[in-house]
């Protein structure tokens, strides 16, 4: 599964926005070999196995997933620092309010 994870990012990372039927097409002219392993084909992607994988990603936490592969990926390449600052919120708030006083 971890080939076809991989080869879905190659192909996110070509800005290419083709169906899943038409992936092993996309493979065609890439070194397949040298990317995934001996006796590893273009074919190997075709839509059936990238659905599955794509299912058991969608099981396991899609979030989850990428949390654990970020973390590892930072911790393998020392990308953290001392400290690491985690907040994902979208919500800022700027200005002076009034304290609001509970009685």
């Amino acid at each position: 599964m971890g080939q076809r994870v991989a080869a879905m990012i190659q192909n996110g990372l070509g800005f290419m926005n083709d169906r899943l039927y038409m992936f092993s097409a996309f493979l065609e002219n890439k070194p397949v070999d040298r990317l995934f392993g001996p006796d590893v084909t273009a074919d190997h992607f075709n839509d059936d196995a990238l659905g599955r994988c794509l299912d058991a990603i969608s099981d396991y936490g899609v979030t989850k997933l990428f949390s654990q592969l970020a973390f590892e990926i930072g911790t393998e390449h020392k990308l953290f620092g001392r400290t690491a600052h985690f907040d994902t919120t979208s919500l800022t708030v700027f200005g002076s309010y009034e304290e609001s006083r509970m009685s």
